[in-house]
């Protein structure tokens, strides 16, 4: 019960935090134009001293307009500031909250399962929310407590680095905490309908950052990009649930597990929530929608969709694909295993020739989630537990030393791990995605040369250097 009350406070905090943040721009708003406020009181002191005959007092004409317009401006400033301070301050508080207890939710997990022997618990030792056959069960395991604090950390991380002048910052900072509350009820969740909806509604805050904060022109084209992209991918997955649930009653995800699946139904159940899952990671050809919303969308949209959203995908394979459609599973790793390798070269090559940070990075993480894609389907604890380490590797993505998967960075030991493990099925497919850390190493050290030294080399002088060192 320990985990399942700790994720119930993360989602209290959350819920609170926005409740507070709407109730202070409500307060500050109001605050100019109520008439008992103070700062309408000194318009009111002007309209009293404009019935004295002063018509001979120079101050009257030249002064006293001058303080009045300067005391209501500097009035109307100072509220201004202190209600964004005041929203962003609230914001922080809660999702620094959220990352604190999500720490202590790692903590007393290992402390239930004697210090990590298990990667996953009993959901009888930790209760649910109610009590019936489609119970809503919140419940944190080795597998998605990382994701919780990858997706806490972020969310922090992105309200740090805001802005005070946002545009309506209280929808803002509004949207930024309820990412955060859905991711972490998608990463709790055992029960497939319940996952499904918080899947699809974190659409909706994200969308309405790219159209309403994003920062060129075509927002309006990638925020709908974006929807559709995800609607038409929901729409394959929501028909899998459907079958699931007449197939066998429930949509407890831990039932499932246990039900035996002949292989022809495995393969439609397993190509629905195939589509879903990887247009969100994305794999060609679903990719056209990731650097529109990436370029478009704020760079906090950015950071966003490359280190929270995108692993939606890859735990959808974890949870879902992998152990409840196995058979399937297998007869499709031929062609998992081709889409991920033609997007692990086609998004390097392509991010090789850009000049946008931005569309760098979509392309990049493109490339980098393919890779993850791979070590899940290698179906060996090597291959999942490299995927895993490359999937919250964002945490320590800070240098390029990190991207391009220099020894001693999390990222080398997740590539190094998926490599060895699809060792054991196919060389030829390690030796194919293999050449992703050749061209990591070029985009990054390109990517850096340009940003930080600002010279110019010709891309064939650099790819020659690169694969010298």
């Amino acid at each position: 019960m320990i985990v399942t009350t700790t994720i119930n406070y993360l989602i209290f905090i959350n819920l609170s935090s926005i409740v507070c943040i709407l109730c202070w721009h409500y307060i500050i708003s109001n605050l100019p134009t109520s008439r008992s406020g103070w700062l309408f009181k000194c318009g009111d002191l002007w309209e009293n001293l404009k019935n004295f005959d002063m018509s001979d007092c120079t101050p009257e004409k030249i002064i006293l307009p001058s303080i009045k317009r300067f005391i209501i401006s500097e009035s109307k400033k100072a509220i201004l500031y202190l209600r964004d301070f005041g929203i962003k301050l609230i914001a922080f508080f809660g999702s620094f909250c959220c990352f604190i207890f999500s720490l202590y939710l790692l903590r007393n997990f290992y402390k239930i399962n004697n210090f990590g022997n298990r990667i996953t618990g009993n959901l009888d030792d930790y209760g649910h929310i109610i009590s019936n056959n489609n119970s809503f069960f919140l419940f944190g395991d080795g597998i998605s407590v990382f994701f919780i604090i990858l997706t806490t950390f972020i969310i922090m991380l992105c309200i740090v680095v805001s802005r005070y002048n946002i545009v309506n910052s209280y929808i803002y900072y509004t949207c930024l905490l309820t990412l955060n509350l859905l991711l972490i009820l998608a990463f709790s969740t055992w029960h497939l309908l319940w996952f499904y909806i918080f899947f699809e509604a974190i659409l909706i805050p994200m969308f309405i950052m790219i159209i309403l904060w994003g920062s060129r022109e075509r927002k309006i084209k990638a925020g709908f990009y974006f929807f559709l992209y995800t609607v038409v991918g929901s729409f394959f997955m929501l028909i899998g649930i459907l079958l699931l649930y007449l197939q066998t009653q429930t949509l407890d995800i831990n039932q499932l597990a246990h039900y035996a699946f002949d292989l022809e139904k495995q393969k439609i159940l397993w190509f629905c929530f195939f589509i879903g899952s990887s247009i969100k990671i994305p794999t060609i050809p679903f990719h056209l929608w990731l650097p529109e919303a990436h370029v478009e969308a704020p760079t906090t949209g950015s950071v966003i969709l490359a280190s929270s959203l995108s692993k939606l995908g890859g735990y959808g394979f974890l949870r879902i694909s992998l152990p409840l459609f196995p058979l399937a599973t297998k007869y499709f790793l031929p062609l998992v295993y081709t889409l991920c390798i033609l997007s692990i070269i086609y998004a390097s090559i392509i991010a090789l020739r850009q000049v946008d940070i931005k569309k760098i990075i979509a392309y990049t993480s493109i490339a980098h989630m393919n890779s993850i894609v791979l070590g899940i389907f290698s179906l060996t604890v090597y291959g999942l537990t490299g995927a895993i380490f490359l999937m919250i590797a964002t945490l320590f993505c800070i240098f390029s030393l990190g991207n391009l998967g220099f020894p001693g960075t999390c990222n080398f030991i997740g590539e190094f791990l998926v490599l060895l493990a699809i060792l054991h099925g196919n060389l030829w497919v390690v030796i194919l995605s293999a050449t992703t850390m050749i061209c990591s190493a070029s985009y990054s050290l390109w990517l850096f040369n340009r940003v930080c030294m600002g010279t110019f080399i010709s891309m064939k002088h650099f790819l020659i250097i690169c694969i010298i060192l």
